[in-house]
């Protein structure tokens, strides 16, 4: 069973994959899992592997979703990262950050872009 977080995490994953691949991205992979660790989307920038953490918030209750970018995080990231370029020998990549802020009542959606936050 779907929880509300999941569906609005699902979302909002698709509305990162849908934006990138206007940007030209090719998208190779939702929710990969690699050891412990999971990176929500996965796509191609030319030559580059880019590895993409998607945070969506609904409410500024626990504040924005560039705000959820804590160094906890950026260390779980770097665990995923580290592991997925070992096991592939990937070279060229870098991560980045797609941040969602969603507005229920107005029915829109603040995207916002950060390129190799790693």
């Amino acid at each position: 069973m779907l929880t509300h977080q999941k569906v609005w995490g699902k979302y909002g994953e698709q509305l990162a994959g849908r934006f990138l691949s206007q940007q030209g991205y090719q998208i190779l992979a939702f929710n990969q899992h690699y050891g412990h660790q999971e990176i929500d989307l996965i796509a191609q920038d030319g030559q580059t592997l880019v590895l993409v953490e998607v945070k969506l918030r609904c409410s500024q209750t626990f504040g924005t979703a560039v705000d959820s970018l804590t160094t906890n995080k950026l260390k779980q990231l770097k665990k995923a990262a580290a592991f997925l370029i070992n096991h592939y020998r990937v070279s060229d990549w870098r991560y980045d950050f797609i941040a969602i802020d969603v507005n229920p009542i107005k029915s829109s959606a603040r995207l916002r872009h950060y390129r190799q936050i790693l």
